[in-house]
């Protein structure tokens, strides 16, 4: 991306190195590489925040799917909960009722 606009500058200077008196020439000069500095310094500062934000986002996705994965281990392990509790009141109404079971 740099060198893109290092070379359009370089066009822009070819171009009118012609037309220019030789005393102008040096303020043309001057004028494009303090205007290619500034946005080489706008254009890094851009590319560090893309790059900050890609990471964060690459954080933020870790984070979540840790979280997705704990919640699922609680769901299951609530199920599992659930699923003695009934077996155990069923057992205990079955015991209560003095009815046979099947164990018997």
């Amino acid at each position: 991306m740099t060198g893109g606009v290092a070379i359009i500058f370089w066009l822009a200077y070819a171009l009118n190195i012609n037309t220019l008196n030789t005393d102008e020439m040096p303020v043309l000069r001057s004028i494009l590489y303090n205007l290619f500095f500034v946005l080489a310094t706008l254009m890094s500062i851009a590319a560090w925040w893309i790059v900050l934000i890609q990471e964060s986002q690459a954080l933020a996705e870790l984070e979540l799917l840790d979280q997705n994965e704990t919640l699922d281990q609680e769901i299951s392990t609530r199920k599992q909960t659930e699923e003695y509790e009934q077996f155990r009141s069923h057992t205990l109404e079955l015991l209560a009722t003095d009815k046979p079971t099947a164990f018997s």
